[in-house]
Parts: structure tokens; sequence; C-alpha cells
């Protein structure tokens, strides 16, 4: 894993030596994510959350308001296409199931399918739905191992998160059976 790390290090160092020759480099948004691993290294990705967490970078080097800024909120890959156009002050329509990072007025969630069972993440919270009813709801911070389902005790939290999840699946499945991916998703 440290041979693989120190390569990923030493080819990106590489490759912003290049990038910064060149004349478009201060006026370039890069966007540098990964792809999910099978490695488990730490108890920390060894559970729903984890399982899906990897590093999502927005780096502009002319634009101070993005250096040195460490944002922590929930995000997901489907957020980048509309970051993107956010940053660049795209005020066209277009469809997209994520939002951007840079607006603090839109959601911050992640959304995932995996073996009939679809996942929510908000804030502090999970919520595990089998397209019928809450499984499960978790705080991903204070329950690092999701084993303390919550699902009585905050019915408020499990009943926005279980609507959003549900506003979502219809969306994507009325868009597959349309064949089109076209509507503005109502923000909550």
């Amino acid at each position: 894993m440290l041979n693989a790390v120190s390569y990923a290090d030493f080819s990106l160092q590489k490759f912003f030596e290049t990038c910064e020759k060149m004349s478009w480099y201060k006026n370039t948004l890069f966007v540098l994510t990964a792809d999910h691993t099978g490695a488990i290294i730490s108890d920390n990705y060894k559970n729903n959350v984890g399982k899906y967490a990897i590093p999502i970078l927005y780096y502009c080097p002319q634009d101070s308001l993005l250096k040195n800024i460490e944002n922590k909120a929930t995000t997901q890959q489907a957020d980048i296409m509309p970051s993107i156009l956010d940053y660049l002050n795209y005020d066209e329509k277009f469809f997209a199931f994520g939002n951007s990072v840079f607006n603090n007025e839109e959601d911050k969630i992640a959304i995932s399918y995996q073996a009939g069972i679809y996942q929510i993440i908000e804030d502090d919270y999970i919520l595990l739905f089998n397209g019928k009813k809450t499984i499960g709801l978790y705080n991903k911070t204070t329950d690092i191992s999701l084993k303390n389902n919550l699902s009585k005790k905050f019915p408020s939290i499990k009943k926005n998160l279980e609507n959003k999840i549900k506003l979502y699946i219809q969306i994507y499945n009325n868009s597959l059976i349309n064949n089109k991916l076209s509507f503005e998703i109502e923000k909550f």
C-alpha cells in the first residue's frame, strides 16, 4: 500500500510540475478524486460509510477562495459536475443527482445502493432503507461501527432522510422509465 501511495504522490507531483509551465494552468479548476478501493486499512472504513469514502479535491491555483479550505461536508462523486458548473457561474438548466459543494444552500448528502439496500448520508446520520421501510438510522460520528440503531429515538431525522431517499429513488426510476433525465430536482 505504501508503494502505491508513494507512486500516486510522485505522479501528482510530476503532473503539477508540468502543468505549472502551461499558459492555462492559473485558470484551470483541477478536480482530483479517487475510485473506491477494496483494501481496508482502518476500522473507519469497515462500515457502510467508510467503504464509500473517498477524497475529492477542487483546486484552482489562481483562486484564493479554494486555497487552504478544508470542507468536511458530506459529498459524493455525483456532486462534481454541479460543483464545476456552479464554480464557472453556469446558469442554464441541467440535470444532476448531485449538488454543488460551493453552494451552502443545497443539501450535502451522499446516496448509494448495494445488495438491495439504499443508503443516504447527511450531516452525522446515515439511514439504511430497503425500498419499503427504514432498517436503520445511525450516527456515523459517535457510532463508527454502526451498531446503535436510532430509528425510534430520532423519528423526525428518520422521516426526513426517508423522504429524501424516496424522492431520489422516485426521480431515478421515473427518469429511467421515461428515458428523460432533463427535469430539475426539487430542493427540500
